[in-house]
C-alpha cells in the first residue's frame, strides 16, 4: 500500500513538475528531475550525495528501502551505512596507488611476481599480466565470455576460490589486448595487497585512509546493512572473502569524503591503456574514464546488488562528486545510471 502511495505522489509530483518547467520556461530543479527519474524507472527509493567543489554537501532522498518480501518498508535516511557493491573497486585501486607512492609496488610490476605462490601453468601469458592490466580490465579476463567466477547466480564466491577457479583454465584473451570488465581482476589486486602490505585487505583500506587523513569509521564490511530489515542477507565472511570487489559498505559522506582524495590524481587515473582500442569511454586505475570534448573527463563506477540494491558514483571535470544509492527492481542498471549521469551532468 506503501509503495502504492509513493508511486502515485511521484506521479503528481512529476505533473506539478512539468507544470513549473511550462511557467518558469526553464529546467527543471535537481530534486524534480531526480523524482521523475524516479518514477520513470519505478524505483522504490533513492538518495544521493553531492559534495560541490568548495567542499559543500548536500543530500536528496527519496522514497523508502526496497522491499524483499513482505518485510516492514522504512524510509531511507541519509546518514545510514548502505552497500555499495562494485564502488569498492575504486578504494581497491586508491589502495594499490597508495601502495606505489610508499615503494611497496610498481604499476608495471607483474602478477606472477607478486602472488608466486599460485599455479599459472595453464596460460604462459598470465606472466605478462600487470597491477595496471588488472586495474584497467586490460588482463585478458573476460565474464562475458567464460562468466563469472565471483558474482554467480548462487550469490558471492570468495577470492581465494575465484582464483583458484579462474587459475585452472587458460585467459579468454591476450593481456593488454582489448577492454573487459572483470570482477576476478580486483579479486587478484586484494590478494597483491594483503601480500605486499602484510595485512588484511579490510585493515590496509584503513590504514591507507587514515594515512591520508579520512575518517572511516563507517566504512564497513558487514551482513547487517540497511535499517530496513529488507536487504538479502549476505554474511560478512562472504563479504569479507569478496570485499577488493564488491564487500564495503558506506553512508553518503564517508563515500564523498574518500573519492575527493581522488581529485589530486584524476590525470593519473584517466590515462588510457596503450593498446586496447575504446570508443566513448575505457577504464582507468580504478574509474571507468569518459573524455569529453575540452579534453577533460568524467569519472564513473556503478555497482549492483541485484534485483533491489544498486548503488552510482560520478566526479565531474569541476570536481563535483555525486555519490547515489537506488533501491527497487532496477533491470537495466546500466541504462538507468547512463541516463542519470547525463542528468547530472547537466544539472550540476
Amino acid at each position: 500500500m506503501k509503495k502504492t502511495r509513493l508511486t502515485i505522489l511521484l506521479m503528481l509530483l512529476s505533473v506539478v513538475a512539468a507544470g513549473c518547467y511550462w511557467y518558469q520556461g526553464g529546467p527543471l530543479p535537481l530534486n524534480w528531475e531526480l523524482r521523475r527519474f524516479a518514477m520513470l524507472w519505478h524505483l522504490d527509493g533513492m538518495m544521493l550525495g553531492i559534495r560541490h567543489p568548495d567542499g559543500r554537501t548536500e543530500h536528496i532522498v527519496i522514497g523508502y528501502h526496497a522491499r524483499n518480501g513482505e518485510e516492514k518498508v522504512l524510509p531511507l535516511t541519509e546518514n545510514e551505512p548502505m552497500r555499495i557493491a562494485s564502488l569498492s573497486k575504486p578504494i581497491t585501486a586508491m589502495t594499490i596507488r597508495w601502495m606505489v607512492k610508499k615503494g611497496q609496488l610498481q604499476l608495471d610490476g607483474k602478477l606472477v611476481d607478486l602472488l608466486p605462490q599460485l599455479d599459472y601453468s595453464r596460460d604462459e601469458y598470465y606472466r605478462q599480466i600487470t597491477v595496471a592490466d588488472l586495474l584497467r580490465h586490460v588482463a585478458g579476463f573476460s565474464a562475458r565470455q567464460s562468466g563469472d567466477v565471483v558474482v554467480t547466480d548462487n550469490g558471492l564466491v570468495s577470492c581465494d576460490q575465484a582464483i583458484h577457479k579462474v587459475l585452472e583454465r587458460k585467459l579468454d584473451d591476450v593481456p593488454g589486448n582489448q577492454i573487459e570488465y572483470a570482477n576476478i581482476g580486483y579479486c587478484f589486486l586484494g590478494k597483491i595487497i594483503e601480500n605486499k602490505a602484510g595485512l588484511t585487505y579490510e585493515d590496509a583500506v584503513h590504514a591507507m585512509l587514515q594515512d591520508r587523513g579520512v575518517s572511516a569509521e563507517k566504512l564497513t564490511i558487514t551482513g547487517m546493512v540497511a535499517t530496513a530489515g529488507a536487504v538479502p542477507f549476505t554474511s560478512r565472511e562472504e563479504l569479507q572473502g569478496a570485499a577488493p570487489v564488491g564487500g564495503w559498505s558506506a553512508d553518503l559522506d564517508t563515500l564523498l569524503a574518500i573519492y575527493a582524495l581522488e581529485l589530486p590524481h584524476v590525470r593519473q587515473i584517466a590515462v588510457p591503456p596503450l593498446r586496447a582500442a575504446y570508443t566513448q569511454s575505457y577504464y582507468g586505475l580504478g574509474w571507468r574514464i569518459w573524455p569529453q570534448n575540452d579534453g577533460s573527463n568524467q569519472l564513473t563506477h556503478y555497482g549492483a546488488f541485484p534485483p533491489l540494491h544498486y548503488s552510482f558514483a560520478l566526479i565531474l571535470p569541476d570536481g563535483t562528486i555525486v555519490v547515489a544509492f537506488v533501491e527497487g527492481q532496477l533491470w537495466n542498471y546500466s541504462e538507468a545510471f547512463s541516463a542519470l549521469k547525463g542528468i547530472l551532468s547537466e544539472r550540476l
